[in-house]
């Protein structure tokens, strides 16, 4: 008996007729709904501001979160479970192909090859089958509250369920009929056929019947396909290959309008459209935006979905999108770094930010800091004469037109009029001094560089703040910009390049921990405290930085550090974010609160901070809690020999 299997065994050519024709339509179905998702990304803008990643890079980046799960494993039970799930259906799909091959081709399955063949599809559709499984119970019984558990999901779940077992069946009653012993093999369709011929089962006709129910699960696959969220096989990876290449939290560039228009689906990026069509509704988003956690208005998840529906109905998303879901948002990024796809939600909210400020529909807090920055230079409105105050009685250097030094210290707004960021500032200063740093500082010259105003949506604002910037920076040189505010250090690290402002940009945590690394800076005297840390959205999720405070931490005598559960690029945002250090909301909780709580538990008596924004909205939440909030410059500063 020859090794192999006839392919049209027990089939007519009527139900292998129908087949061809139901799949050729369920096909064409999926490619027709497909094309008019292309149509409709395409009437997006094209993005031309942002650089586009190169082929071999963007081919990385899809194999390391399409086929390496990295994203996805970051909860591992989802990362599994989808991992049978994908390389299983891979794996069944292939050798789908690899029939048609033999079939129609080059014939090649036979004997030793057949048999690897068998056992391989039945261990994959095992897998698989396996995968779906875990999938459901997680979205039904008792896995994550951040799932959905909707009609779509559990229908094609079951489908997918369907399609494995019919498949397995199927295979079980060729066996069982034709009772070839080689097909022992076939270890998962083997066991079944054992079972059919225990139970004297029409064996034949059996299989007929189960090959048209397969065949029918398979055509309602290609028909689901690209109606329901399985449509992210194909465009998950296909916005992971085509996305621009900018940092999480950095934005997209405003619409050509500037936010006049209503937001209709061509005043979107074409990357924005086909983001909405990838998105999976797994959750992760909302499960870690500050916002929601606050029992605020908005829900990262939710917004995406309303621009899918923003695009297939051809309606502006702020008819979708409410103020409050817009305003709610910290810019934090934490449900991008969250998403496996990297998908964008701040940069949709501030595109529609953008929208209501030109409408005048602001929030008051907003306003009047908008104001303040157009008419004072700084969102705090505190009169520009008083940017040196901080530095009575220092021995700073305030830089004249056409000076020279090694470091200018960009101070920024909030290290130079709030009260907790001027000790910040006044630590940094003395420590660069006992360092022997060559620095200097703009004095009066210096103003907002608009961060607050680009996030809250006042794009043209921000563009002459930072015009008035790039002139001052330009009127003295300077090796190094160094900025202990993580909002100013993002401004000019990412975003400044782009209006021809270049420059080698530090945080102080880095600056400082070289310092210690060479020797310039001792540690002193122990202090005697248990310290957790809080890290700057802007600075660890923003640009990957959160080692410099810790080495700082971890040098100083008697300092015991203790890590929250959130901590580095999964910090959780203190609220200031995207002008939250002004804008009044007053639903739900203050996100400082619940970012406070956590660092309680850890039993810590110190909070430490390295954004002057994190210390102001932290130290809020301080009465008679027994905490403090110190910058790592102050507890530095702290540390020195006398």
């Amino acid at each position: 008996m020859e090794i192999t299997r006839e392919v049209w065994w027990n089939v007519p050519g009527w139900l292998a007729l129908a087949l061809y024709l139901g799949s050729a339509l369920t096909v064409g179905f999926a490619v027709r709904v497909a094309l008019g998702h292309v149509r409709r990304w395409l009437r997006g803008r094209p993005l031309t501001a942002a650089r586009p990643l190169a082929p071999g890079r963007a081919l990385r980046r899809v194999a390391v979160e399409v086929f390496a799960h990295r994203r996805i494993f970051e909860d591992p039970a989802a990362g599994w479970a989808h991992l049978l799930i994908f390389y299983g259906f891979l794996a069944l799909f292939t050798g789908t192909l690899m029939v048609f091959v033999h079939d129609r081709l080059v014939p090649f399955l036979f004997g030793p090859t057949y048999l690897v063949f068998s056992l391989t599809l039945d261990l994959a559709g095992l897998a698989f089958l396996v995968g779906v499984g875990w999938a459901l119970v997680r979205r039904f019984a008792g896995g994550p509250g951040r799932l959905p558990r909707s009609a779509e999901a559990l229908w094609v779940l079951l489908l997918l369920g369907a399609i494995g077992a019919s498949g397995f069946l199927l295979e079980g009653a060729r066996i069982a009929a034709t009772r070839p012993p080689f097909e022992v093999w076939s270890v998962v369709g083997w066991t079944i056929a054992r079972g059919v011929i225990a139970l004297d089962l029409p064996a034949a006709p059996l299989h007929r019947f189960l090959w048209g129910l397969h065949a029918a699960l398979s055509c309602a696959f290609f028909a689901l396909l690209m109606v329901t969220f399985l449509r992210h096989m194909a465009t998950a990876p296909l916005q992971l290959l085509l996305r621009e290449l900018r940092r999480v939290g950095a934005l997209a560039p405003a619409p050509p309008d500037g936010g006049a228009r209503p937001l209709a689906p061509e005043s979107l990026s074409r990357v924005q459209l086909l983001e909405a069509s990838a998105c999976v509704r797994c959750g992760r988003c909302s499960a870690v935006c500050p916002a929601t956690a606050a029992g605020k208005a908005l829900d990262p998840r939710g917004v995406i979905r309303k621009t899918l529906r923003a695009m297939l109905e051809a309606r502006p998303l702020d008819t979708l999108v409410t103020p409050e879901e817009a305003w709610a948002c910290t810019t934090c990024a934490a449900c991008v770094r969250a998403c496996p796809f990297e998908i964008e939600v701040l940069d949709k909210l501030v595109d529609l930010r953008r929208r209501w400020v030109e409408q005048g529909a602001i929030d008051p807090g907003a306003a009047r800091a908008l104001e303040a920055i157009l008419e004072r230079g700084n969102p705090w409105g505190a009169p520009p004469g008083e940017r040196m105050a901080w530095a009575e009685g220092l021995p700073v250097r305030v830089l004249a037109p056409g000076d020279e030094v090694e470091v200018l210290y960009w101070v920024g707004c909030a290290g130079a009029f709030d009260p907790s960021g001027r000790r910040v500032t006044r630590s940094v200063a003395q420590l660069l001094q006992r360092g022997g740093v060559e620095f200097g500082v703009l004095g009066l010259a210096e103003s907002c560089t608009g961060d607050p105003a680009r996030r809250m949506g006042e794009e043209g604002l921000f563009q002459e703040a930072a015009a008035r910037v790039v002139a001052a920076l330009g009127r003295v040189r300077f090796r190094r910009l160094l900025t202990h505010c993580a909002h100013c250090f993002h401004a000019f690290r990412n975003e400044y390049p782009a209006l021809g402002a270049r420059c080698e940009t530090v945080h102080h945590t880095q600056l400082l921990a070289e310092l210690v690394r060479a020797g310039r800076l001792q540690p002193g005297p122990a202090l005697g405290a248990t310290v957790t840390l809080h890290d700057p959205c802007y600075l660890a999720r923003h640009n990957g930085e959160s080692r410099a405070a810790r080495t700082l931490l971890a040098g100083q005598p008697g300092l015991e550090l203790v890590e929250m559960p959130r901590s580095r690029e999964r910090t959780f945002c203190c609220g200031a974010g995207g002008g939250g250090n002004w804008i009044e909301l007053r639903q739900g909780e203050r996100i400082a609160t619940l970012r406070m709580a956590e660092a309680r538990a850890t039993g810590a008596s110190v909070v430490a901070t390295a954004c002057p924004f994190c210390t102001i909205m932290l130290e809020g939440e301080t009465a008679g809690q027994g905490m403090v909030v110190r910058d790592v410059a102050e507890l530095l500063l702290e540390g020195q020999p006398a």
